[in-house]
């Protein structure tokens, strides 16, 4: 829900100006009515998500990814999506 609130009409981080009376009810029943509703949430959730790119409100040019080569001998390393991308601390070999 950060991301998505982030384009409610006269939203404060919403720096492109975005306005959707349709996308606003979604937001906004997916935050009140449907809050405790997994499957409504998500639902009003993807509609909105999806609202946003037909409008073209935001077009994601980047998508970061990398490849990683790994040992099946190597267990315990810790993957991460975001800060430092693996983590050796609880990695060890096994025969």
């Amino acid at each position: 829900m950060t991301f998505l609130n982030m384009f409610i009409s006269g939203g404060g981080n919403n720096d492109g100006s975005y306005t959707n009376k349709t996308y606003d009810k979604l937001i906004a029943s997916a935050s009140n009515k449907n809050a405790l509703s997994d499957k409504a949430r998500t639902d009003n959730e993807i509609t909105a998500e999806k609202l946003l790119y037909k409008d073209s409100a935001i077009d994601p040019i980047y998508w970061m990814n990398a490849a990683t080569l790994t040992n099946p001998k190597v267990k315990g390393v810790q993957y991460f999506s975001s800060g430092v991308w693996y983590y050796y601390m609880h990695a060890y070999r096994v025969k």
